[in-house]
């Protein structure tokens, strides 16, 4: 405080104007106000040249005056002294006027009586002013002297001035705080702050705004805030702030920035205004968030979540609300692979408890022990579902953070029909070997039989013997026959493609068919007019012929009609209607039957190995395939027509070649008599 002193060291007794103002900017508000509190005191006991001078602070929480500073008395007891709420003195009464306050005979003044530290220092007259706050009264001042006096318009203004400096000080002291205190805050955010005035230009600039910019705050200061944005983008800081000066704060929004080395950055940008205590804004801060860990982080996220989504798996997470509680189990989370089978959870299902997903299906306890344990667990094997919708998958829970327990449900069901069928082809495939070994040693008795029959026609003459060699012969034939297809059975016959007439090959195997399809189920079979000759080896395309016959008898349990036809076929290029059928001549094998049909959604797959649709073991799956496999080593194309309740018609498309008919055996050749004593014949 600038107070004028005398060469004696006495203080002078009226302050000007020019020593209150110096009081107000040489002051520094410390944590103890007393001591500045005690000069103004002085300050205004000497302008005035009273004997007394006390500041009381108002409790705002309390409504309560309590004495804090003041001079003119020796009793340090006094310091402290409160004037409750409701109390009357000069210092409640100027504080409820807001008015400075004159008391020329305080003993005979009937607005208020004197407060007990006035009455004890014997204070006659007195002069009470309101010291304003930042935005309530501080408190109140008030001066005494122990001679009655009057108190005139100087005087009173001198107080209001110390007052108003006192004022001006605790208002800078708090200016200067909240300055402090904001610049802290600035240099600890890890957000870039920004300090523009309303025109644009930069004045101030934290720490985090150097390291996202890449500019020190002395290189900006003074600057354009058009300098931190795109080319484009140069006039958008001044629309910002007109907008922000009608509107308030503006934010956040997505942007892009420009940073020194000129590469461009992500960022989310927030906008708020520097207002003074009248609410004018003078000022704005620009606060920018880097987004691009964000944005890498959203990816990485995204990423996760498109694995989750696609992963050929069903992935189910539960959290434990409660860790003593088993049953407090919550779905969080599904991925779309889930709920697809019966009695597993749904999407629709988040935040429903285990037991109201399960209902009682599944015992929590586990889960719930894995979640609180952190110990991964395999929970093995289990059905969901109902009647041919049912599914197996196999469990294994895993912990996750907060709680959490993930759960994965694999698909097992393919994986349990594929083994099921690999073991019943190991089983034909045993049931092949041992057909072939036993085929294989009888077509080497067969052997034997058929050169003895011949040896013996050769040295018999008698017809009635022979005709018994002759029905040896061909029952040996037959047999020869049979053993082929025991051989192909076994997968040891090999392919030796003839040139072969269809219509020949379905009448040979036609009272075999008539057999095979029973009584119950009518053969009609309808020759071509003309050879239908193939490249094809004669046990496939008998092979082929026999598995649509049965295919065809099952189809048709309470009977029906199978109708074979082989005939010359040509396609022309308008024709095709597959790929693999190009334009040419064909020689055609059509099998129709007036069975059940075929649905469309299994005509599809009526091709594929091990595919049936006969209940356990009546069927391999391997027939229909089989004939697909025998079309294509021939060169050829099977096409399906059906529908449920209609029938089916399969036809075989075989390239078709010239008529060779003296190599085409229609009947059996008969074998030559052999005679002599030393001829034999045999075969192989």
């Amino acid at each position: 405080m600038t107070i004028s002193l005398h060469p004696s060291g006495t203080v002078a007794r009226t302050p000007t104007r020019i020593q209150v103002a110096g009081f107000h900017t040489s002051e520094q508000v410390a944590p103890d106000l007393r001591p500045l509190l005690d000069r103004a005191a002085l300050m205004i006991m000497n302008g005035l040249n009273v004997d007394i001078c006390h500041i009381y602070k108002l409790c705002s929480a309390s409504s309560t005056l309590q004495l804090v500073a003041g001079v003119g008395w020796t009793d340090d007891a006094s310091y402290g002294l409160a004037l409750g709420p409701g109390h009357q003195s000069l210092e409640a009464y100027v504080l409820n006027e807001r008015a400075p306050v004159v008391a020329e005979h305080l003993v005979h003044d009937d607005r208020f009586p004197m407060t007990p530290l006035a009455a004890q220092q014997n204070a006659a007259s007195g002069l009470s002013v309101v010291i304003e706050g930042e935005t309530a009264p501080f408190g109140v001042c008030s001066a005494y002297s122990r001679a009655p006096r009057a108190f005139s318009p100087a005087d009173v203004e001198l107080v209001q001035d110390v007052t108003r400096a006192l004022t001006a000080t605790f208002r800078d002291a708090h200016h200067a705080r909240d300055r402090a205190r904001l610049a802290a805050v600035a240099t600890s955010m890890s957000e870039a702050v920004v300090e523009l005035t309303m025109e644009g230009m930069i004045f101030g600039w934290n720490a985090a705004a150097e390291a996202l910019y890449g500019y020190s705050s002395a290189e900006v200061a003074g600057q354009s805030a058009s300098l931190l944005f795109p080319a484009g983008d140069a006039s958008e800081p001044v629309a910002t702030l007109d907008t922000l000066k009608r509107n308030g704060t503006i934010g956040p929004v997505e942007t892009i920035i420009r940073r020194r080395d000129r590469t461009l950055v992500d960022v989310e940008l927030r906008w708020a205004p520097i207002t003074l205590p009248d609410r004018r804004v003078v000022a704005a801060s620009m606060i920018a968030r880097d987004l691009t860990q964000k944005r890498k982080a959203d990816c990485d996220l995204q990423m996760h979540a498109d694995i989750l989504a696609h992963i050929p798996a069903a992935v189910v997470v539960w959290r434990l609300d409660d860790p003593d509680d088993a049953s407090s189990l919550r779905l969080v989370l599904v991925n779309q692979r889930h709920g697809k089978a019966d009695g597993v959870p749904a999407d629709d299902q988040i935040g429903r408890r285990f037991g109201d997903v399960f209902r009682g299906a599944d015992d929590p306890e586990p889960y719930a022990a894995v979640a609180g344990s952190g110990q991964a667990r395999d929970f093995g094997e289990r059905s969901v579902g109902v009647a041919d919708r049912r599914r197996s998958f196999h469990l294994q829970a895993f912990p996750l953070p907060d709680r959490c327990v993930g759960v994965v449900w694999h698909d097992v069901t393919e994986k349990h029909a594929l083994l099921d069928q690999l073991q019943h082809a190991q089983r034909m495939e045993v049931i092949g070997r041992l057909a072939g070994g036993v085929a294989h040693d009888f077509n080497n008795l067969l052997t034997v039989i058929t050169g003895c029959s011949e040896f013996i026609r050769s040295r018999v003459e008698d017809e009635t013997v022979l005709d018994d060699l002759r029905q040896i012969g061909h029952a040996s034939r037959s047999a020869e026959q049979l053993a082929r297809h025991l051989l192909e059975c076994g997968r040891q016959h090999i392919v030796r493609p003839t040139n072969l007439d269809l219509a020949s090959t379905v009448r040979t195997v036609r009272g075999l068919l008539g057999r095979l399809i029973g009584k119950h189920i009518q053969l009609m079979v309808l020759e071509a007019d003309r050879p239908v000759v193939v490249r094809a080896d004669a046990v496939q395309i008998e092979r082929l012929l026999l598995n649509l016959a049965m295919n065809a008898r099952d189809a048709m349990p309470e009977g029906g009609k199978i109708f074979i036809e082989s005939s010359l076929t040509t396609i022309a290029l308008d024709q095709v209607t597959r790929p693999e059928l190009q334009p040419g001549t064909y020689g055609l094998l059509q099998i129709t039957d007036t069975g059940t049909g075929i649905d469309a959604a299994t005509l599809p797959r009526i091709f594929e190995p091990f595919f049936t649709t006969k209940e356990g073991r009546q069927g391999t799956g391997l027939g229909l395939s089989t004939v697909h496999d025998i079309a294509s080593q021939c060169g050829g194309v099977v096409t399906v027509d059906s529908k449920p309740g209609e029938g089916t018609t399969f036809k075989v498309y075989i390239p078709a070649i010239k008529a060779i008919t003296d190599e085409v055996s229609r009947e059996p050749r008969v074998l030559p008599r052999l005679r002599g004593p030393r001829s034999a014949f045999v075969r192989s």
